[in-house]
């Protein structure tokens, strides 16, 4: 799924993404002022640089390049977070967001993982044999690669817009996190897919799910921005630190109801990836609309 669709702030009954682009603007400084401190040769070697600092105790004392590290890096931190609330205040605030009352943010988002958990729960009922031949398919011959092409088109959005688009490359990442998991067997890939509603596994989607599609939804205006500016190599590497921070801060803050607890055969289901988008958007955005 692609993201080349972006937002337009100057035209007329669209949100205006302004204060949240601005916030990305200077987290993308913050990234360049590391990249001046910190050697680039190494990219891992340089998070790692910046994770031991941050992870140290509590009064502790800082070289002076330490100190320059940590702050900078809060100040990434925190932009990054500044421009998701502002993403939400522009979709219409947190309460519609939350509830897929606007068509901006949150409504297909909400849709797609719905129509993830009710298509596994088929799966989980049915069997994915027999899952497939409902559809008029059959599992005989296909590798994990054409069977993920199959959930992908039944949970993704049909109607083509922005948001659409930012929640089907969500769910298509969804699938792809699966791929570790995968040995191509039949019957591996059933137990893989059955396995989703057992403990904390959905959870753990459901997280990143709204962490990608938070995501996508900042960089189809964001990027075009910065390839104007950078080099594709630097533009790639700003916004997948971006995103890897975005679902780092929902990983980090989430702490609600075990989903092994969740009777997924009624409105629970609905009702838990409503109120778990809820604390997510509760991350990066605390204040009452």
């Amino acid at each position: 799924m692609g993201t080349s669709q972006r937002h337009s702030p100057s035209v007329a009954g669209q949100p205006n993404w302004g204060k949240s682009s601005n916030s990305l603007t200077v987290a993308i400084k913050n990234l360049k002022k590391l990249e001046e401190i910190i050697p680039d040769d190494n990219d891992e070697q340089s998070s790692d640089i910046v994770e031991q600092i941050q992870s140290l105790p509590q009064p502790v004392r800082y070289t002076s390049s330490e100190k320059q590290i940590r702050k900078i890096n809060n100040s990434f931190s925190r932009n990054v977070r500044y421009s998701v609330k502002r993403l939400i205040k522009a979709s219409g605030g947190k309460k519609n967001v939350a509830t897929g009352k606007s068509r901006a943010l949150g409504h297909a988002g909400i849709a797609v993982m719905g129509n993830f958990l009710n298509t596994i729960l088929e799966i989980h009922q049915q069997g994915l044999d027999g899952w497939l031949k409902i559809k008029g398919l059959t599992l005989e011959g296909k590798k994990w690669e054409d069977i993920s092409n199959i959930l992908i088109e039944a949970c993704s959005d049909k109607v083509i817009g922005l948001d659409e688009t930012a929640a089907n490359q969500a769910i298509t990442e969804t699938f792809e996190g699966l791929n570790d998991m995968i040995n191509e067997t039949s019957s591996n890939i059933e137990e893989v897919l059955q396995s989703i509603l057992n403990g904390q596994k959905l959870q753990e989607i459901i997280d990143k799910f709204f962490g990608v599609y938070i995501f996508v939804h900042l960089s189809q205006n964001f990027t075009e921005k910065l390839e104007k500016k950078y080099a594709q190599e630097k533009v790639n590497k700003y916004m997948k630190q971006i995103k890897e921070q975005i679902i780092s801060d929902i990983q980090e803050g989430v702490n609600g109801s075990k989903s092994i607890n969740v009777d997924w055969n009624g409105d629970e289901g609905k009702k838990f990836i409503l109120e778990e988008f809820n604390k997510i958007l509760n991350i990066f955005d605390n204040d009452e609309d």
